[in-house]
């Protein structure tokens, strides 16, 4: 009956998106601090790193919502209920990458087959490109140069990569 209203209300503009990512929210930052361990050093554990956020943000139970209507919501409250969606999972995953100082990690919202948008999680370290789809995997693949030709073969239920819609 409200679906309208929530969903006019719950609309964000890419400037707004770019903002859910919160590398200094302070239950990001809690969050950070359990994969850290007491040593951090980024150079040597920012891959062991992400392997722990990347497997934890995979775990958080999905969200699903039979009115189709758009929310989101923002890390802290992610955390809160342990749950999410499969951009609110890729935004938090940024967000835990950004915290840990990956200060290029994104995140990539893909075109595909169907008009279906599907978010993933992209990053540099070391001179090599990954890609994180948090919602199917918790595993980083490495990205060649150009990245379009692995995600050629990328697919989410069932739907196959047709382009990169935006950043």
């Amino acid at each position: 009956r409200y679906k309208e209203q929530i969903a006019a209300g719950e609309q964000k503009n890419i400037p707004e998106l770019k903002g859910l990512v919160a590398p200094e929210n302070p239950a990001v930052l809690k969050k950070k601090s359990e994969f850290e361990g007491n040593e951090f050093v980024f150079e040597k554990d920012f891959l062991t790193y992400c392997q722990k956020a990347a497997v934890f943000v995979s775990s958080l139970s999905p969200i699903e919502s039979e009115l189709n209507v758009p929310f989101w919501l923002a890390p802290q409250e992610i955390l809160e209920i342990n749950a999410a969606d499969e951009f609110d999972r890729a935004v938090l995953l940024c967000s835990l990458l950004r915290a840990a100082g990956c200060e290029n990690a994104s995140v990539h919202v893909l075109q595909l087959e169907g008009g279906l948008e599907h978010p993933v999680v992209v990053f540099s370290f070391d001179n090599v490109h990954y890609y994180c789809d948090p919602s199917q995997d918790s595993k980083f693949f490495p990205l060649p140069d150009p990245p379009e030709e692995t995600l050629e073969n990328f697919a989410y239920e069932g739907k196959k990569f047709v382009s990169q819609k935006y950043e």
